[in-house]
């Protein structure tokens, strides 16, 4: 858009976010966005320092809950930045990147987490942080890839196979079939425009000046068009249509251009995305236009294909609705183009999912444009932690929340609520996905980083890992759970995320070895795989066949256990340990000293089931833990998180600076909400037996 005198000056420069309403500040310099003003902030600054601690930070449970229930997605984490950082291209093409130039509203974000090994020898990387890798900097999968790939999958009859396919396919002729029967508008384009567009811009006519002829206005034209098709509210707008309309014309090859039609196509989505109802309108009116009285067959067909686009993407006003409803109708159904009609259902299609989520974060990449060229769904892998891959189809309105109910489905999971879809990138770094977010958003977001973080000898690598986050008690009668649940315990063991003694791994190993080759024989079954089957600092080559030793001694004592069995088994052992199941967090303690300790200037913390842990990260050492019973209430913000422990006679509170406060909320409420349900539960049951008696 066209710049302000502010954004060439290089200041922040206050913006209305459309879609909420919410002012935001944008940096042409620096080609950033932010939801705050740094300007503001750094002026700041140095008088928060002095004012020291936020306080009273603290919120009854029901507070804490409300704010979780109303939590911002953490799906989507960091800042999103300009897309003036370079048009997306499909992670697996080689086509060229290009510049696109539009500011983009930013999302909030936090950083994804690191896996902190609380099991390993320190390992310390960057700035004196806990390195992502693995001891000696080995593939952190490693010890996994190299065990047999054991799958969990249950064993599917014809009917549950084709329930399966609901839930992982896309059959985009059946979702579309009678799509349009129940639109009953029939209003008129024509009418529209004649109420709306700007007919009385001036134009150059060979007898001097006149109007804009309205048949010509909503009608294809094959050259530029001189002013947007509405009367804009913002100046800055008409620039950013007159873009949109130029790169029609380059999609659907009435214009020539050296640039493939995704690129064309993300520039003009791109638009949209960064744009009010009032632009969207416009945007949908231009392609609409470009249908009408279209000569060219190709020309034609491209038109509905971005239209399709469009309406996966953003969303027009709602008293333009049913212009655009009844546009589509009329291309499903009057049209003598096959093409043309499939592509009108399917934009119909998205049409209508797009209003029932809130509008996309991200502008679809260029893998998701070519799947809709390709009148395609998109398909996605998800991997779980025994190195089995789970393939399915997602649309541009497939949430997480989605693929996580289709994920427990195929695997027989009763209880789906404790696992989720996390990212996880080549270093170990992982964040949890929000339900609401997007898997398409996502996937352009990690294509947006991959273009600006690749550099010949790097290229950041992402991938969907569905597992455990709620380390609830799993029932044993939900077999699948506890079988992915084990699969999780035998990796996170391995790989050093638990304090671990030696005789601890040995026990464990000789679980692992009985569930996964039965009754001992006699013979090596290790064979020179011993190492995968204990933490890293168990193991070398000098006392292997001692450590080999000791495991099959242990290994002869379980003769009988069946399987599951060392599941459970294996399950209950670790489920004991004070650290298992915990998620870990780096914050910085806003006073050195919590009840008369001294505290180091950066501690990590740990929550799980039971309760929340304070860890040195340098010695790994426990310094104070408060079970769930002694937290009175928590609250947090955006950088600040509180905790209120003691009783309600007598409590204090512990004040940490931390970024992931949205996080540890949320992974503490639910904690707590299941250990109040388990308790109320217990409650009525003991109730009914009173009255039994």
């Amino acid at each position: 858009a066209l710049q302000s005198a502010g954004d060439r000056n290089g200041e922040w420069v206050a913006r209305q976010d459309p879609r909420s309403g919410r002012t935001y500040y944008y940096n042409a310099t620096l080609r950033q966005t932010s939801w705050t003003n740094p300007d503001e902030e750094a002026a700041q600054a140095a008088l928060k320092a002095n004012q020291g601690a936020v306080k009273r930070l603290s919120v009854n449970l029901a507070a804490g809950a409300q704010d979780a229930g109303k939590r911002l997605s953490t799906g989507l984490k960091r800042m999103s930045q300009a897309l003036t950082g370079g048009a997306t291209a499909g992670m697996n093409r080689n086509s060229a990147r290009y510049s696109i130039g539009l500011p983009q509203t930013p999302v909030n974000k936090t950083e994804a987490r690191m896996s902190i090994k609380l099991g390993g020898d320190i390992n310390y990387g960057e700035e004196g942080r806990l390195s992502f890798r693995g001891e000696n900097g080995e593939d952190p999968f490693a010890a996994l890839k190299a065990l047999k790939n054991q799958g969990i999958m249950p064993e599917n009859d014809q009917e549950k196979q084709k329930e399966l396919e609901k839930y992982l396919k896309i059959n985009l002729d059946d979702m579309c079939r009678g799509i349009t029967d129940d639109i009953k508008s029939t209003t008129s384009f024509r009418v529209y425009a004649s109420e709306n567009f700007n007919t009385r811009q001036k134009v150059k006519l060979v007898g001097g000046g006149g109007q804009l002829d309205l048949g010509k206005m909503t009608m294809w034209q094959g050259t530029n068009i001189k002013q947007p098709l509405h009367l804009m509210s913002d100046k800055n707008m008409n620039y950013d249509a007159l873009l949109a309309f130029k790169n029609i014309l380059f999609f659907c090859g009435d214009k020539n251009s050296k640039k493939p039609m995704e690129f064309h196509a993300q520039i003009f989505l791109a638009t949209g995305a960064a744009s009010s109802d009032e632009l969207h309108d416009e945007l949908i009116c231009q392609l609409i236009k470009q249908a009408n009285n279209n000569p060219g067959t190709k020309s034609l067909q491209r038109v509905w294909m971005l239209t399709a686009m469009s309406c996966g993407s953003f969303k027009c006003s709602k008293s333009f609705l049913p212009y655009l409803e009844s546009h589509l109708k009329s291309g499903a159904e009057a049209s003598h183009d096959d093409e043309v009609k499939k592509y009108a259902r399917y934009a119909m299609l998205k049409l209508k999912k797009a209003w029932e989520h809130e509008p996309r974060l991200e502008v679809p990449c260029y893998d998701e444009i070519l799947s809709i060229m390709e009148y395609q769904p998109y398909s996605i892998a998800v991997s779980l932690v025994n190195s089995t891959v789970i393939n399915m189809d997602v649309d541009s309105w497939s949430t997480i929340a989605d693929v996580n109910h289709a994920i427990a489905y195929r695997l027989n999971i009763e209880d789906g609520i404790p696992f989720t879809c996390f990212e996880m990138n080549e270093d170990d770094m992982e964040r949890v996905l929000d339900d609401d977010d997007r898997i398409l958003d996502v996937l352009a977001y990690w294509d947006r980083e991959v273009t600006s973080k690749q550099t010949k000898r790097y290229t950041p690598e992402y991938r969907f890992l569905y597992k455990l986050r709620l380390f609830f008690d799993i029932s044993e009668e939900d077999t699948s759970a506890v079988e992915l649940a084990y699969y999780q315990a035998v990796f996170d063991v391995n790989d050093s995320r638990y304090p671990c003694t030696e005789e601890d791994a040995i026990i464990l190993a000789s679980l692992e070895a009985q569930e996964k080759f039965g009754d001992y024989d006699g013979s090596d079954v290790f064979g020179e795989n011993v190492g995968a089957y204990v933490p890293a600092k168990y193991y070398n080559e000098e006392t292997k066949d001692e450590l080999k030793r000791k495991i099959y001694d242990q290994y002869q004592q379980l003769a009988g256990y069946d399987s599951f069995a060392c599941k459970v088994n294996y399950l209950d052992y670790v489920k004991a340990w004070k650290y298992y199941g915990s998620a870990y967090y780096f914050a910085e303690p806003i006073t050195n000293k919590i009840f008369g300790k001294e505290f180091p200037k950066e501690v990590v913390l740990g929550v799980n089931a039971k309760g929340v842990l304070i860890i040195d990260p340098g010695t790994l050492d426990l310094l104070q833990e408060f079970p769930y019973s002694e937290i009175v209430t928590w609250g947090f913000s955006a950088k600040n998180l509180v905790f209120v422990v003691g009783n309600l006679v007598r409590s204090r509170k512990m004040f940490f600076e931390t970024e992931e406060g949205v996080e540890i909320n949320s992974l503490i409420y639910a904690y707590v909400n299941k250990l109040m349900t388990v308790g109320d539960n217990m409650i009525k049951d003991e109730g009914a037996g009173d009255m039994d008696m």
